[in-house]
């Protein structure tokens, strides 16, 4: 339980630093490449056991990291933009109440129980986003909405891929040691890649840039190994470890924005949040 906590905590920030990039002038994709790297190093450097690439290479689950790695960049984009535009609560509620997806997954592959505590708790999440995300004021009501949706699906399915991954590469004998710091050094090369061929990105690497994208390699590489140690923890399925992170980060996030940063959020948003708590807690209730 120790290890969910923790990964709660971490995740929460996680938000809280991509809002608070616009005070201080941060480039949002510059800063994330930059924690990516961070993350990769001292992925690398954390174990005390050697690193060879040859070894590497040769993992079964490679393919996995390349393939997360290359989504993560683009996922972590698309939630640090969502951050900023809609505020850290709309974020978190649309990336973390994509729960709904990586449980579906569990219920299919996994053998995952399945019962009317967790049918009831998916529909009510569905209305719980709606209304949590929905701003009284909308300018352009397509812009709104494509934010936090895309964020919920590409979410959705980047933590279904993750517990895949964890349930079929990863044992006792077969940790995750060196997967982690691999697949975010996939993130950080393609990134630099993109950074390269992007002159314009390029001249937005400054001191609050790099300052910025380094804390938050570090705070994003304790919250996926926290994360994968509550995932490999034989007494807890993915479907109650998904909910209650979830339940956690959104409970967290939602007041680090009221204190830190004074968001407001509206009597609709609100209902909608409760909506969210409840439907977690009805799918985290019913294993």
């Amino acid at each position: 339980m120790i290890y969910l906590l923790l990964s709660i905590l971490f995740a929460s920030l996680i938000f809280v630093i991509f809002r608070s990039y616009s005070n201080y002038s941060v480039d949002t994709f510059t800063a994330i490449v930059i924690n990516y790297t961070a993350a990769a190093i001292i992925g690398f450097n954390v174990p005390s056991e050697p690193i060879e690439s040859s070894t590497i290479i040769s993992e079964s689950w490679i393919y996995n990291a390349i393939i997360l790695g290359c989504s993560f960049i683009g996922a972590f984009y698309l939630m640090g933009i969502t951050a900023q535009r809609l505020g850290p609560s709309v974020a978190s509620v649309a990336n973390k109440m994509s729960v709904i997806i990586p449980v579906l997954f569990a219920f299919i592959l996994y053998d995952d129980s399945l019962n009317s505590y967790k049918v009831i708790g998916i529909i009510l999440a569905l209305f719980g986003l709606f209304f949590a995300t929905k701003k009284e004021k909308a300018i352009n009501v397509k812009r709104q909405w494509l934010l936090p949706v895309s964020l919920f699906i590409v979410s959705g399915l980047l933590d279904s891929f993750v517990k895949h991954t964890q349930h079929v590469h990863f044992t006792a004998n077969n940790n995750a040691t060196f997967f982690i710091p691999t697949l975010f050094a996939v993130a950080a090369a393609l990134g630099w890649i993109i950074l390269l061929f992007n002159s314009t990105k390029l001249k937005t690497l400054s001191v609050s840039t790099l300052v910025g994208g380094i804390i938050l390699g570090g705070i994003n590489y304790l919250s996926i190994v926290f994360i994968f140690k509550a995932l490999a923890h034989d007494n807890m399925e993915s479907s109650v470890v998904f909910p209650i992170n979830n339940m956690g980060v959104v409970l967290f996030t939602s007041l680090f924005s009221f204190v830190i940063f004074k968001e407001r959020l509206s009597k609709l948003n609100l209902v909608g949040l409760v909506i969210c708590f409840i439907a977690i807690a009805l799918i985290a209730w019913g294993i």
